[in-house]
């Protein structure tokens, strides 16, 4: 655990320096800045280890002196109670699926706000700065309103911008979380700041919702008043006005259907280079200028989405608030009826369901759904559950299925890095009957990829113990002669 923090002593430094005076470091290691999140990206956010049982988190981190220009009075002390309410939110409306999971409150003091959440890679915000500047200029920049002139040249890339590149596949599972995510909410709250920086990408690439900084508890998608965007207030306390509904910013209310026309402002950035529709630079004259023109916008982009998402993503943006559709009626639109989104999604909420469910899920489902799915999400979401499935003795055998089609399908270098270390635990520990047949009758994959010092330390004692099993189904499992002239050749 400490060995990597110690790998970049400035960063470490960097983030414990900034949390000097807070409470939090005595209950967590803080490492290297990651990225960041937030209203004006004001969150920013380090590795960090809980020190009692090393659980890696990320540790946000609000500086309260990059409030200290607001000097008219209480301001400061706005943006401060802003962003404890939000923590206090992702507490109150728990959905691990789909709301960024909170692993400690608040820690404040005079300096710093600071929480643990899961572990985090960026915010949608990071990525899709990144997207933009290596981009160049897109196709359709900021539209013109007289007051900006777009030229030809790449944008210089920001100081929060983070390289990741998506696949299809990550997009489409993100957006259906995040629209999952404000159909949970709809009932309670409305979200009033879905926008890039709001998102969250997890370290096993899952999308999850944040920035509840602004929420309006409602009755179910009533409308209600809402102040619209306003120079008079700090930036950072006020939703992103790029992503903001025109109801809320002409009529001062907002709805359910105010977070879908947020949500359709994402999902045209995300296939427009990270640029949106609406790029007003925090002026209110500006964003009613480019709204005039924003059908005409949309008309220019929308050949860059998916086909199948067209028709439901030009609704969300309908300036007739009536005319666009509920959340349930984008996840039920062809783009998101995708099975192995959903066999993917299903890992989220697999211990919803019984015994019997769970093991049908892993030995078929799952196992028939890989070859489909992305190798890049085997690794970053599929492998990093599985790997704890199956040291869970009433599922391991069942688990056991898609890792072996994994091992199989895996280069020696991810395997031995990756898996190996992993499945020495199963090599080495208690195993039932149907967990060792299962290695033996695999023992060919396992033996293809296993290096030789690792075959005499793992696979050698799972054979020997294998012998003096009475148990018939293990001892035809085990092809006593066809295994060792396998294991000379490979040992040889």
């Amino acid at each position: 655990m400490f060995s990597k923090l110690k790998s970049g002593t400035s960063s470490v430094s960097q983030g414990a320096q900034v949390l000097s005076t807070n409470n939090i470091l005595n209950l967590f290691e803080v490492g290297k800045f990651v990225c960041s999140a937030g209203p004006e990206l004001i969150w920013k956010v380090y590795e960090g280890f809980r020190k009692p049982d090393g659980k890696e988190v990320s540790i946000f981190v609000f500086e309260k002196k990059l409030a200290d220009k607001l000097h008219k009075p209480r301001r400061k002390e706005t943006v401060t109670e802003i962003l404890k309410k939000s923590v206090h939110y992702l507490e109150m409306l728990r959905q691990p699926k789909l709301i960024l999971k909170v692993v400690h409150s608040v820690e404040d003091c005079n300096d710093t706000l600071a929480f643990a959440a899961e572990p985090v890679i960026a915010s949608l915000a990071n990525i899709l700065a990144y997207q933009a500047s290596v981009g160049g200029r897109a196709v359709n920049g900021p539209p013109s309103t007289g007051a900006s002139i777009i030229t030809a040249t790449a944008m210089p890339r920001p100081a929060h911008a983070r390289e990741y590149n998506f696949l299809d596949f990550e997009i489409k599972y993100g957006i259906r979380q995040i629209a999952e995510a404000l159909d949970f909410l709809s009932p309670q709250v409305h979200h009033h700041n879905v926008c890039p920086s709001s998102i969250l990408v997890t370290k096993t690439g899952t999308w999850k919702l944040s920035g509840l900084e602004f929420i309006v508890q409602t009755e179910a998608r009533e409308r209600i008043t809402c102040t619209p965007w306003t120079s008079r207030l700090p930036k950072m306390a006020q939703p992103d006005l790029d992503y903001i509904a025109p109801e809320v910013q002409l009529s001062s209310y907002c709805s359910s259907h105010s977070d879908m026309f947020s949500l359709g402002m994402v999902i045209f950035a995300i296939f427009n280079n990270g640029r949106p529709l609406i790029q007003a630079n925090h002026s209110s004259s500006t964003y009613m200028k480019q709204l005039d023109v924003l059908e005409n916008q949309i008309h220019n982009v929308l050949p860059k989405l998916p086909a199948q998402l067209q028709e439901m993503a030009t609704k969300m943006l309908s300036k007739d608030v009536d005319a666009r559709p509920f959340v349930k009626n984008l996840l039920h639109t062809p783009y998101f009826c995708d099975r192995f989104v959903e066999t993917i999604q299903t890992l989220d909420i697999i211990n919803m369901k019984d015994l019997i469910q769970k093991c049908q899920f892993y030995k078929i489902t799952l196992k028939e759904s890989l070859p489909f799915i992305p190798k890049k999400i085997w690794y970053q979401r599929v492998w990093p559950f599985l790997q704890h499935e199956m040291l869970k003795p009433d599922v391991s055998a069942a688990v056991l299925h898609p890792v072996i089609f994994l091992i199989q399908e895996s280069t020696l270098e991810d395997y031995e890095t990756l898996m190996l270390p992993a499945m020495s635990k199963i090599f080495n520990g208690p195993k039932h009957v149907p967990v060792q047949v299962i290695l033996l009758e695999n023992l060919h994959v396992i033996l293809e990829k296993t290096p030789r010092d690792d075959i005499r330390k793992e696979v050698l004692p799972l054979l020997y113990t294998a012998f003096d099993f009475s148990d018939i189904e293990v001892q035809v499992s085990c092809n006593y002669f066809g295994y060792l002239n396998n294991l000379g050749c490979r040992l040889n």
